[in-house]
């Protein structure tokens, strides 16, 4: 989780430019959820870390500014969050990491038109010219994991499944 945040964070980094440069993420730091937020957090460090170090050397040409909001995984503490990112803190650009949040994030990023990347599979979240998600959607993964599973000529799997709030 951390790298694909990482990874994210770098893509705003390259596509953005002014002299100070704001991205919000919005991460559930507290509730049920606060220990995935808590890891995403760490890849967010990180990512900060390594930006003053370039800074310091002079390889980037922006400032940039990361402001890190909890949302604990409800929607209705995005909308709050993101109230007080591009209202107050006036990001560029956005940062959310499931569907709950992003489904949120989604027509406000379009309507601020700042870029927002949802890490996510929920296809809704990328909907609109502003509003992009960094993973590959089950719709698009089954039908090459099927082709694979044929080749390789299993005969048995396990589908292991997932329930969670978003």
């Amino acid at each position: 989780m951390r790298n694909i945040l990482l990874a994210s964070l770098m893509i705003l980094t390259n596509i953005l430019s002014a002299d100070l440069v704001k991205i919000g993420v919005i991460l559930p730091l507290t509730g049920n959820n606060d220990a995935y937020g808590q890891q995403c957090l760490s890849g967010v460090r990180l990512f900060e870390h390594e930006l003053k170090e370039r800074e310091a050397k002079g390889e980037l040409k922006n400032h940039y500014q990361i402001i890190v909001e909890d949302d604990q995984l409800v929607g209705r503490l995005t909308a709050e969050a993101l109230n007080k990112l591009i209202n107050l803190d006036h990001v560029q650009a956005l940062i959310t990491t499931t569907g709950t949040s992003g489904n949120v994030a989604n027509p406000r990023a379009e309507k601020a038109k700042i870029i927002h990347i949802g890490v996510t599979t929920d296809t809704r979240v990328a909907q609109g010219e502003y509003n992009f998600t960094h993973w590959t959607p089950p719709q698009a993964e089954a039908p090459l994991l099927v082709e694979m599973i044929k080749r390789m000529e299993f005969k048995r799997i396990a589908i292991i499944n997932q329930r969670q709030q978003s």
